[in-house]
């Protein structure tokens, strides 16, 4: 297959649906407060729900559960998984060129997934997810010897992809892999020219260091970028390393970004003094409408202030804030449990 046969629409671009995993309760960090992490994803599939089809993948022994808590619009698919993070586990479904000026076809690239490097058991039913929604949504499927999660990567859909080397190259994915191999595998089949390698994610991400959490584009070659002050001796080094490695790519390029940095929200910890991401970056673009977490309470102030600037750049879409307080106690937010099924051009 010929390099740019295969592309990435960026997320911005249509949406046939929206993917989605009902979170399954022995699988949790805190598995004594299932009732409020269900209730945090029907909140925000049904605000999605508003403006794209959703489609919810179920366990069988979930699915009344799941079904008296969401907006009949939605979908359910029985489909066995082992958790709820379907940006994870989920096929990247990607546009393949059609010969002759026809149509192109979509395929959903099946990535190898270990649970985040072997953080977790019982992740094999996962592993298996992209292959019971290719067959369901009757897709194309390229198995891609790959671990990789859909959360460590963002395309800006003008040949621009974003990562951080703190995942893409931790031992627990691909060790033996090479960064400039991994680059160039990423580029052939995301259709993507360049990358761009921020050193890190945000502190207290177990994921190592998703980029969904710290950088995203919202429009070819501009970048959102969370930043943190010098209060935060943490994740202000990190900051001060991704702003530079910036700096370096765009100098190494000839090429300049719209580089905009938001605002972390007040870092929180949870009664075991584990630090929680929080991350405004986290947010999920649906036809129309970005679907937006917020955190209430200490972290108001900063909410206003994203969702100001959210609303100055994408003046065409509605911003819908969802509280993602508790959904963030589990490790992540709306970008983490959602999975864009890209339209077919017209």
């Amino acid at each position: 297959m010929r390099r740019f046969d295969l592309f990435m629409p960026p997320e911005w671009a249509p949406h046939e649906a929206t993917l989605m995993a009902w979170p399954v309760a022995r699988n949790l960090i805190h598995p004594e407060r299932y009732r409020e992490i269900r209730s945090a994803y029907a909140d925000f599939a049904n605000a999605i729900a508003d403006y794209e089809p959703v489609l919810m993948l179920t366990n069988s022994e979930d699915l009344i559960g799941a079904r008296r808590l969401l907006d009949s619009r939605i979908c359910l698919l029985e489909l066995p998984h082992d958790d709820g993070w379907l940006r994870d586990s989920g096929p990247t479904v990607v546009f393949c060129s059609a010969d002759r000026g026809g149509r192109p076809e979509r395929i959903a690239l099946n990535w190898r997934f270990n649970a985040w490097g072997g953080k977790y058991p019982n992740w094999e039913l996962d592993d298996r997810v992209p292959i019971g929604l290719a067959d369901a949504l009757d897709l194309e499927r390229m198995d891609v010897d790959l671990v990789l999660e859909g959360g460590s990567i963002h395309v800006d859909g003008a040949g621009l992809l974003l990562t951080t080397a703190e995942c893409l190259l931790h031992p627990g994915r691909n060790p033996g892999c090479e960064q400039a191999g991994i680059e160039a595998e990423l580029e052939t089949l995301l259709g993507c020219h360049s990358t761009i390698w921020l050193p890190w994610g945000i502190a207290g991400d177990e994921t190592d260091g998703h980029v969904d959490n710290v950088a995203c584009f919202t429009a070819p070659g501009r970048l959102l970028l969370q930043v943190a002050g010098a209060g935060d001796s943490e994740n202000f080094r990190r900051s001060e390393a991704n702003r530079a490695a910036l700096r370096d790519w765009q100098e190494a390029s000839g090429r300049q970004l719209e580089i905009i940095e938001i605002e972390q929200p007040p870092v929180r910890r949870d009664a075991a003094g584990r630090r929680l991401a929080r991350s405004y970056i986290n947010f999920y673009l649906a036809n129309g409408a970005a679907i937006v977490p917020v955190f209430g309470a200490e972290a108001k102030a900063t909410d206003e202030r994203f969702l100001g600037c959210l609303a100055e750049l994408l003046p065409d879409r509605r911003i819908v804030p969802v509280d993602a307080a508790d959904l963030v106690t589990e490790g992540g937010s709306v970008h983490c449990i959602t999975q864009q099924l890209p339209a077919l051009p017209d």
